[in-house]
């Protein structure tokens, strides 16, 4: 799934290239996975496509809400096991 690369390159690139922190390789992530897919829908409508055509773009949007969401539940869970064994989540606070 597209979204899926978007999180991954939003994160692989500036946190192994650029040599960002943790903190900003996640917020590019997120930042790039979810792509404004509801813009898709407004095109759509706004040339007087099918009303069909709205389904792509409904369906990306939703897709991308909730693989944001579990990815950022997944990082807090993460930071939160760190700071149990000792870490104290260094590494999400660069």
């Amino acid at each position: 799934q597209t979204h899926s690369l978007g999180f991954a390159a939003g994160y692989l690139v500036p946190k192994h290239v650029f040599k960002f922190p943790e903190r900003t390789a996640r917020t590019i992530s997120i930042e790039t996975g979810m792509q404004n897919s509801a813009l898709a829908v407004v095109l759509a409508k706004s040339i007087g496509a099918d009303p069909i055509s709205y389904l792509p773009g409904a369906l990306s949007a939703t897709a991308h809400s909730c693989l944001g969401s579990g990815l950022a539940a997944f990082w807090r869970v993460l930071d939160s096991r760190k700071e149990k064994d000792g870490d104290g989540g260094s590494s999400s606070a660069e």
